[in-house]
């Protein structure tokens, strides 16, 4: 059993509990926050699809912050990760 990867599960699932009871600001805060502690362990494609998802919620400067969840990928993750979770936009030409 892998704990800490129970543990990013079960506080990606609190998050969107937050988020169905309305409160989206403290949804973002709970997994950013995590993120911040641990970025490797939360380098999970499902926990940034969230993320960036609730992003998309809460701000028009949504684009601006997946920007820095790539940063975050590039730095911590390997070439083998899906970045399609980050719901990145192409850029218009």
């Amino acid at each position: 059993m892998d704990l800490p990867f129970i543990v990013m599960q079960f506080i990606n699932n609190m998050a969107v509990c937050l988020l169905y009871l309305g409160r989206l600001s403290e949804s973002v805060h709970l997994l950013e926050s995590t993120m911040q502690g641990d970025p490797a362990l939360c380098l999970h494609e499902g926990y940034l699809f969230n993320v960036c998802t609730l992003y998309e919620l809460q701000s028009s400067e949504a684009a601006a912050k997946k920007r820095s969840m790539l940063r975050l990928v590039a730095k911590h993750a390997g070439d083998g990760f899906n970045v399609a979770s980050l719901k990145l936009q192409p850029a218009k030409t």
